[in-house]
C-alpha cells in the first residue's frame, strides 16, 4: 500500500492550529510509523489555496492519497473521529478513550 498523503489546513500559528498539528502527527506516527506525508497549509499565508481547494473553515484535513479523498473538519485530537474518518479499523489505543 501507498504511503497516505494528507493535507492540514490551519489558520495562522495559534495554539488551535498547533495542537491540530501535534495530535495529527502523533496519530500518524501511532498509525503509519514514518510512513505518511503530512502538508501544513496555513491559509493566512496562502489564501488562494483554501480557495482552490474548497477549504471554508479550520481545521480541515484532506487525505488526498490513497484514494478516495476524505475531508475531515475539526478537533484532530479525536482519535476515534479520526480513525471513523479515515476509514481505518480501530485499534485498542482509540477503544481506550
Amino acid at each position: 500500500m501507498d504511503a497516505p498523503k494528507f493535507k492540514l489546513y490551519v489558520t495562522g500559528v495559534t495554539p488551535r492550529s498547533r495542537r491540530a498539528v501535534s495530535a495529527l502527527r502523533a496519530f500518524c506516527k501511532a498509525h503509519w510509523g514514518d510512513d505518511f506525508e503530512l502538508a501544513i497549509v496555513d491559509i493566512l499565508q496562502d489564501p488562494s489555496r483554501a480557495g482552490d481547494d474548497g477549504v471554508l473553515a479550520t481545521p480541515t484535513l484532506v487525505k488526498v492519497a490513497p484514494e478516495p479523498s476524505i475531508r475531515m473538519i475539526g478537533d484532530m485530537s479525536d482519535s476515534k473521529a479520526l480513525v471513523k474518518a479515515l476509514g481505518l479499523a480501530p485499534t485498542g489505543a482509540e477503544d481506550a478513550e
